[in-house]
């Protein structure tokens, strides 16, 4: 992945011989940037209560996506799996948080999106006999009411 006009891109350019590990980016801001606020890898699956790779930040304004997490090359098995957690975008101008990127499954939990045009976007990419994405203990808000809303469950 190439994106060099995100406020915040870590290890993105690093293929499989890699020696960018052990970067932890907590806590932090970013807003107004150009394509993405923050363009970063992932962690492991299984790690989302107690890592900081990458956790408590925040992306806003931004005239694209508020994160893109993608797969790191130097993690556990990604290939397979591999997790986001621990993040929030709000008024962002396509997905808070958007993947596109090869693996079997992909877990995101514990994020708060209000306000982006197009909510969250999870895609895994390539031939895949079988593909499975989570999205859990997160919350979704928007300024209108949901057309799709499931019916009795909740007032959209």
């Amino acid at each position: 992945m190439v994106d060099f006009e995100s406020c915040v891109s870590i290890c993105a350019l690093d293929g499989p011989d890699s020696k960018c590990a052990d970067i932890s980016f907590t806590n932090s801001i970013a807003a107004g940037c150009v394509t993405a606020g923050f363009v970063v890898p992932g962690h492991d699956c299984g790690d989302a209560d107690t890592q900081t790779k990458f956790r408590g930040n925040v992306a806003h304004s931004v005239l694209g996506s508020g994160a893109n997490i993608f797969p790191d090359v130097t993690g556990n098995d990604h290939n397979t799996c591999y997790e986001g957690s621990h993040f929030s975008a709000y008024k962002v101008t396509f997905a808070g948080l958007s993947t596109n990127f090869p693996g079997m499954e992909q877990r995101m939990s514990n994020m708060v999106m209000a306000d982006n045009v197009l909510g969250v976007s999870l895609i895994i990419t390539g031939n895949k006999e079988k593909a499975f994405m989570v999205l859990k203990d997160s919350d979704i808000y928007g300024e209108t009411e949901a057309l799709d809303c499931p019916g009795g469950k909740h007032a959209c």
